[in-house]
């Protein structure tokens, strides 16, 4: 029989070697300019041009320059801190100079992908006022040559891009915001690894004045182990896609890593002094580590049924930045990182298959759309309409909107679901056991993030259960995990009493009908962990659970 390892595995290689795992990679154009300094002020060089028209007057009071979208395509290789040279695409506004200077917007890749390259991925953004820097990050596109994934740790990642705000300061056309000081005006934009470098440049260097992280992450040890049980279904798709399309250049602690981890059922952490420390790595990599940091307007996007970075990820970033007297907005959607062909090589595969179902809608606006107007609110000062503060897409592709989070009318329901529940454990089989939670009297709408509280018997050395919430509907002919989001627990035994926990659930949004049932569903198998599931035969035993559920009972629809 073949096992989920595998099925998550063949999933990605099968998919990401036609369109790239979470990456956005696009085909190379024709030669570009490969020097700012190449280019004068009327753009005479050996460049594409598209479209180029007369420079619009500047309005009165701000130096904002909508246009056409015409960019001059300036392809470099900056120099870092070290050895390794940073691929650069430049999206420079073909009306741009220096006295016609533009903001800039950074944009990377997501994890197996690279940077911009066609003529025309940034044209809605050099249109809507700005120029756009792409860029390749370490181990990624252009950058295999010289330089491995340290997963946007600071002192290499993040040093690379300190590095490139640095050289967009010294572009002539480029809106500075102090010019003693090179601080150019500047926003950034990008998805899953190329969000995660922008929250974590803005940990270090203040000069980034805006930003608008889609899909990524909190902490990544947590998002790859949740309460200590690993993912398997996204490490095995990370590793596996990254070697079998040599998308990624992994370094050698990280094979290693990844060869203990598949092994011993733990991250690897330093152990016995003989396995690489990637952990901590991974900690130095994570928003979490850095609290009063983050000071600027952000705006977090994320994916309810992103299974990698759930929305709790977001809200994490959100509580964070807003502690600090921010501006923030949160938002989701109904894709992310979602483990189905639809999502990892959209269109290639005539059925779509995996883990999850496909992804849905963006009811809360297009990334695109929200990307511009942020910027320029917060870069330019425009009067744009934002929207609502807090947009949190639903099941159904709708949305529930509101100006505080948790949303306005929000009721923490908690119901006692008592107990014991024993949990048969091992062996790759289990049981699922679904203990009745909520059962709707009218329209309902969940919308947030649930929590579970309760005692756990473990006898054995070591037990994972996972949590779901799971819909049914009245008929009982339809259910489903509610967002696909499962919660692992781990516990360490053996343990002579029972151990209280109190965890969160992934973060959810669904609209309810009359009759529908929602359960809490604790099993002691799940195929998204299933590669690194609890190896000991054994069993557990809940008691005293109490699930506590966001109950929104005055929704506002988008």
């Amino acid at each position: 029989m073949v096992s989920m390892r595998a099925v998550a595995a063949a999933l990605c290689v099968a998919t990401v070697v036609l369109s790239g795992c979470l990456g956005g990679t696009q085909e190379q154009q024709e030669p570009r300019v490969d020097s700012m300094d190449g280019l004068d002020a009327d753009h005479n060089a050996t460049s594409v041009v598209v479209n180029v028209t007369e420079p619009a007057p500047a309005p009165a009071a701000l130096p904002w320059y909508p246009n056409d979208g015409a960019a001059v395509l300036v392809d470099l290789e900056l120099p870092s801190f070290d050895d390794h040279r940073i691929p650069v695409t430049v999206y420079k506004p073909a009306i741009a100079n220096a006295e016609t200077r533009f903001p800039v917007l950074l944009q990377s890749h997501g994890f197996t992908g690279t940077r911009w390259t066609a003529e025309d991925a940034a044209h809605p953004y050099v249109a809507a006022g700005f120029g756009v820097v792409s860029f390749d990050q370490r181990g990624h596109g252009d950058a295999m040559d010289d330089s491995d994934v340290k997963f946007m740790h600071p002192d290499w990642e993040v040093r690379d891009v300190v590095a490139l705000i640095d050289e967009v300061a010294s572009w002539d056309w480029v809106l500075m915001e102090d010019e003693a000081t090179r601080d150019p005006v500047l926003g950034a934009i990008g998805h899953s690894y190329g969000g995660a470098y922008q929250l974590m440049t803005a940990v270090f260097d203040d000069r980034i004045d805006a930003l608008a992280p889609e899909i990524t992450w909190h902490n990544i040890t947590t998002a790859l182990a949740p309460n200590g049980a690993i993912k398997s279904g996204w490490v095995d798709v990370f590793y596996g896609a990254g070697n079998a399309q040599q998308s990624v250049r992994f370094s050698d602690e990280f094979h290693q890593g990844f060869a203990w981890a598949t092994a011993s059922n733990e991250l690897p952490a330093g152990q016995f002094g003989l396995v690489p420390d990637l952990v901590t790595g991974f900690n130095a990599a994570s928003p979490q580590s850095y609290p009063g940091a983050i000071t600027v307007p952000t705006l977090l996007v994320q994916g309810m049924p992103d299974t990698l970075f759930p929305l709790n990820h977001a809200v994490w970033n959100h509580d964070a930045i807003a502690a600090n007297g921010a501006d923030v907005f949160l938002y989701s959607h109904n894709g992310g990182h979602v483990l189905n062909t639809e999502s990892l090589a959209p269109g290639q595969s005539p059925v779509p298959a995996g883990l999850q179902g496909v992804p849905g809608g963006r009811p809360c606006g297009e990334q695109e759309d929200l990307d511009i107007a942020w910027h320029q609110k917060h870069l330019l000062g425009l009067d744009v309409d934002l929207g609502p503060r807090y947009c949190i897409a639903l099941e159904d592709d709708t949305a529930v909107v509101g100006d505080a989070w948790p949303l306005p009318g929000t009721e923490f329901r908690t119901v006692a679901l008592g107990g014991p529940w024993p949990i048969a454990q091992g062996g790759g089989a289990g049981t699922a056991v679904p203990m009745e939670a909520l059962v709707a009297d009218g329209e309902t709408v969940l919308a947030g993030v649930p929590r579970l509280s309760g005692s756990i018997t473990s006898p054995g050395v070591d037990a994972i259960v996972y949590f779901s919430l799971q819909k049914v509907t009245a008929d009982g002919l339809l259910e489903h995990i509610v967002h696909d989001q499962v919660r692992p627990l781990r516990v360490a035994g053996p343990n002579a009493g029972a151990v209280a926990f109190d965890i969160e659930l992934g973060g959810i949004g669904t609209r309810l009908a009359a009759g529908d049932t929602v359960y809490l569903v604790a099993s002691s198998v799940e195929p998204m962990f299933f590669g690194n599931a609890e190896r000991v035969p054994g069993g557990v035993v809940l008691d005293e659970l109490e699930v506590t559920l966001p109950v929104v009972t005055t929704p506002v629809f988008a």
